[in-house]
């Protein structure tokens, strides 16, 4: 049946199989098309009623997220993403956008640890991973390990995520993700 579908329906169909966990993707070509779908998904342009100030606030949100996803996540970069993000918190400036999902703007690639190298232990670390409404990692917990230090490692790779967070009735609200930090010796 999926077989059917245009390659434009195949992966509408695929990210929504995902997003509710009930069918594991095996194909590379299928993960690779889901991830370059999430990937170049863009922050909407504000489209509700808001303040002139919000308004600004909100465009260089958008641009400050499109500086970091262009320069993976720069520590310069991040900084300017994650002030606005608190200058819109000491406003209380409401996201003039519809409710809609976390939007990742950086994830951090997680290092080797030696053990695990010496070992050469290869594989995925599973994560569950909270999205703080204020911007930051919260809790991160280990779904699947590979143990070795790489679990932690993967861990640590997670908690240095860039992200503009979800939202639902214009405010910030909390979201839990899977992730994945593969660890691969060539």
């Amino acid at each position: 049946m999926l077989s059917s579908l245009k390659p434009h329906r195949l992966k509408a169909v695929l990210l929504l199989f995902l997003a509710v966990g009930v069918v594991p993707i095996q194909s590379q070509t299928a993960k690779r098309a889901i991830l370059q779908t999430s990937r170049n998904r863009e922050i909407p342009d504000a489209s509700l009623p808001c303040s002139p100030e919000e308004a600004k606030w909100w465009q260089d949100v958008q641009q400050a997220a499109k500086s970091v996803k262009k320069e993976k996540g720069r520590r310069k970069e991040a900084q300017v993403f994650l002030d606005l993000m608190q200058l819109g918190q000491e406003k209380s400036y409401q996201p003039p956008v519809p409710d809609t999902k976390p939007f990742i703007l950086s994830k951090s690639v997680p290092t080797y640890e030696q053990e695990a190298r010496v070992e050469k232990i290869n594989g995925v670390v599973t994560l569950s991973v909270e999205l703080r409404a204020d911007g930051f990692i919260g809790e991160v917990g280990i779904i699947k390990g590979l143990g070795h230090g790489l679990d932690e490692r993967a861990a640590d790779a997670a908690r240095q995520t860039i992200f503009l967070p979800a939202v639902k009735d214009r405010k910030f609200v909390p979201y839990k993700v899977g992730m994945e930090m593969s660890f691969n010796i060539f």
